[in-house]
């Protein structure tokens, strides 16, 4: 959420504050609960903040309660014009500049910045300034740092955004770290508290140009990896103490999007090293795409309970899931207790054609297998440019009829259809 989207005046001016009426004759944490029970109800940013800006204005018990919700959620942001209510790197310095005080209530940070800045503005100076106001954040749980343009990766010793940036990855509640296409980015960047490392188009620098690791590695316990062959490396680097750069043997859910060969050796690299791993989200963007599932999850099969098969259909395989049964049926005596099959496609494309979804349905339902298995649900998501139905919709709405008639009947597993459209956005 942004600061300029809420007028300021009503806020931080002191007479506006002083013609408040006074507090209320009410403990301060029933307050709290009653400002917290507002912004629950809330279901998007716009109308937090324009409930919490009401609620400032009650009375002046509510202004440091609403505070804390309007400035929880801060994007900065002078590139993407789809970030909701962003606020430009010079405005956010100048602003937490001036209030330092209200830094603290920050807990999730976006940093959407390009390697340039705009002809009006002074990269030295906007840095400088940035540096200033993330010396006062002190409570950050997540921080996500994009420095690219969209469809492109930024080197991140070019950036000069970077070294204001680092202070913000020493914080030490900083526990989910999202890294969005950046290349050359050094390995001891990681935060020694994080539990969650998302990472999107990232490259990283080799052990020898990293400076240096004089903290801990991280014990991850969440790994998201979209599009980013360079995780295998990244799992692999050994830091100068013999230490891995990543700890790995308490992470109890891995996600991977990506092709197959890619994301199979990185699940498999994971598996083989934690000891806890219960979840694994695979989204696969190839033909034949779960060719090699049992080699790469085995290792984690006696932890395991919820496994997600997730693919695209754009190559009009007609088939999305036509070799999954082969896999499946090596892991059927593990200890999974439910199954997900997520499904992308076109309302131009036919993926309801082939042996696939009968075979799963007949694996899934072996009365010898799966003694875990409790549920399985298949999700089913198209997308279309316009919101008006065709034939097309009709079938895949129907599939479940259609095509797991072994599973609807079962009375040991609970079956769980969904179809979904979403209209694309034009750009």
């Amino acid at each position: 959420m942004s600061p300029q989207s809420i007028p300021l005046s009503f806020l931080f001016s002191t007479p506006i504050i002083d013609r408040l009426m006074s507090s209320p004759k009410l403990p301060l944490d029933i307050l709290t609960l009653v400002i917290d029970a507002l912004a629950a109800s809330c279901s998007d940013d716009e109308s937090l903040s324009e409930l919490m800006q009401s609620a400032a204005l009650t009375c002046r018990a509510f202004v440091p309660l609403s505070q804390r919700h309007i400035f929880a959620s801060v994007t900065i942001d002078n590139v993407n014009s789809r970030s909701k209510n962003p606020i430009s790197p010079l405005e956010f310095a100048n602003f937490f500049t001036e209030h330092p005080y209200l830094s603290e209530y920050i807990r999730e940070l976006s940093i959407n910045l390009p390697a340039t800045t705009s002809q009006s503005e002074s990269a030295g100076d906007i840095v400088e300034n940035l540096f200033k106001a993330f010396l006062n954040i002190r409570s950050l749980e997540f921080l996500s740092i994009n420095l690219g343009r969209r469809f492109s990766v930024t080197n991140w010793s070019n950036s000069p955004f970077s070294s204001a940036i680092q202070h913000l990855l020493r914080v030490p509640s900083l526990s989910r770290l999202h890294l969005s296409h950046l290349i050359e980015v050094p390995p001891d960047a990681i935060p020694t508290n994080l539990k969650h490392l998302l990472l999107e188009s990232v490259d990283w620098k080799s052990i020898a140009e990293t400076s240096s690791f004089d903290m801990l590695p991280p014990d991850l316990e969440v790994l998201t990896s979209n599009f980013s062959p360079s995780t295998t490396a990244l799992l692999s680097l050994i830091r100068p103490d013999n230490r891995p750069v990543l700890l790995l043997k308490n992470l109890r859910r891995l996600e991977i999007t990506g092709l197959s060969e890619e994301i199979f050796e990185i699940c498999r690299m994971v598996a083989s090293t934690s000891k806890v791993l219960t979840s694994i989200y695979l989204s696969v963007c190839t033909q034949a795409a779960f060719t090699g599932l049992y080699d790469a999850i085995s290792p984690s099969l006696g932890t395991l309970r919820h496994l997600v098969l997730a693919t695209a259909d754009d190559y009009q395989s007609l088939d999305p899931y036509h070799c999954a049964s082969e896999e499946l049926e090596k892991i059927a005596d593990s200890k999974i207790q439910c199954m997900t099959f997520q499904v992308s496609t076109g309302c131009d494309l036919e993926c309801t054609t082939g042996d696939g979804w009968d075979l799963i349905d007949e694996v899934l339902t072996s009365e010898v297998n799966w003694p875990c298995l409790t549920e399985v649900r298949v999700e089913v998501k198209i997308w279309r440019f316009q919101r008006s139905k065709s034939a097309f919709d009709e079938t895949m709405e129907n599939l479940s009829k259609l095509y797991f008639k072994r599973l609807r009947a079962s009375k040991c597993i609970n079956f769980v259809y969904e179809c979904h459209d979403v209209v694309v956005p034009d750009i």
